[in-house]
């Protein structure tokens, strides 16, 4: 399910969220987390976590819902 709602993101928006995801140790937490966000139809947060930083993201969204307290708590 989360692998169709990354795919059904339009071409560039998945390129930049490869692109800017390049250091291998962070990349998998970081895309598994805007998958999440997108599944949940939360695809703009996925955007702010993509150019903010988790922490960033964590500290501005954390509380706003499940899904946010879900993702915040493995990737911050």
């Amino acid at each position: 399910m989360l692998q169709s709602k990354f795919n059904a993101l339009p071409q560039d928006q998945k390129n930049k969220i490869l692109q800017n995801n390049k250091d291998p140790k962070i990349a998998p937490i970081i895309l598994w987390a805007m998958k999440v966000l997108a599944a949940a139809g939360l695809s703009w947060l996925a955007s702010k976590l993509l150019n903010w930083g988790a922490h960033k993201f964590c500290k501005a969204y954390r509380n706003s819902n499940s899904v946010t307290k879900w993702v915040c708590s493995v990737i911050d």
